[in-house]
């Protein structure tokens, strides 16, 4: 079971809210079994629920009457299970509890797994690792051992990755990056209990302002030395640069923000947002201007 699995639960009945985990299946059975008698409610009620995954505020709501409602939604990662968990989604001037007894075991399972109390908070147990191979690719989505989501935006070696929070938006090159098997200390590991998601030796966190961000640097000291020998080379690192300027702005796992300072960093530098007007201007050497300074630049450093 995957922690976006988890549906979410408030119970809100005479001014007391009762949270609860549960299963997709379990939640379907307490609607429908006991609260509901039309098909076709649970059907809109389930659609109600679709919408809200990967929604960090949209919930799902049923009115039983007026001092009877439940809310529902998707847990987005594990951010959003403590919060629940801890009662920061219930109203503040109601009464509000944990039911461990409503819960679907498969969630409280979970919650052991991960190495959380149903407070929200780290248990103190220990863990096992064991290293997992795996080969990263430019666009995987990629979970950390927290279960928070990246998606890589270009990889510069085998282990050096160029990463998007995608919750976030923030960059980040995550350094000497290696999957990882997790499960309770003194247990045998099994697809039940275990998490699998990557860690890195260290992050170097990156300025929201994409413009900023030197990516023919980091490319020298995180992967192999770029070496602009020539006019093609020089081509060749302004159409990576473009593209990533161009993937960013129309991904929509991007924030809003992040997808506006791609955008802009891209006309800002090459005029244009549309790759075939980028690749005429591009091949009519509007933007040699600085392959030429740079070399200028490397002359003169050359003769002191």
């Amino acid at each position: 079971m995957e922690i976006t699995d988890i549906i979410l639960v408030i119970n809100n009945e005479k001014g007391t809210e009762t949270n609860c985990l549960m299963t997709i299946n379990d939640y379907k059975e307490f609607m429908s079994i006991v609260q509901m008698d039309s098909k076709e409610e649970i059907a809109n009620l389930m659609l109600s629920l679709g919408r809200t995954v990967g929604e960090e505020y949209g919930w799902a709501e049923h009115y039983f009457a007026s001092n009877k409602t439940v809310f529902a939604k998707y847990c987005m990662d594990e951010e959003m299970l403590e919060y629940f968990l801890q009662g920061n989604f219930n109203e503040r001037d109601l009464t509000w509890k944990f039911d461990e007894n409503l819960c679907s075991k498969e969630c409280l399972d979970k919650l052991k797994q991960i190495g959380m109390d149903i407070e929200g908070w780290s248990r103190s147990v220990g863990f096992h690792y064991e290293r997992v191979e795996q080969e990263y690719h430019t666009g995987d989505i990629l979970k950390n051992l927290n279960r928070r989501r990246y998606r890589v935006m270009e990889k510069f070696s085998p282990r050096n990755l160029l990463l998007m929070d995608i919750k976030s938006g923030n960059f980040l090159v995550g350094v000497n990056v290696a999957t990882f098997a997790r499960c309770p200390e003194g247990e045998e590991m099994t697809d039940k209990n275990k998490v699998v998601g990557i860690e890195w030796g260290h992050g170097v966190y990156l300025p929201d302002t994409l413009s900023n961000v030197n990516f023919r640097m980091l490319r020298q000291e995180y992967g192999e030395p770029e070496k602009i020998e020539d006019l093609s080379d020089y081509r060749y690192m302004l159409r990576e640069r473009f593209n990533l300027y161009h993937i960013l702005s129309k991904d929509d796992l991007a924030s809003e923000s992040i997808r506006a300072a791609a955008t802009n960093s891209m006309y800002d530098e090459f005029g244009t947002g549309r790759p075939d007007t980028f690749m005429d201007h591009l091949e009519d050497g509007r933007y040699d201007g600085g392959f030429i300074r740079e070399k200028a630049t490397a002359k003169e450093r050359g003769g002191r």
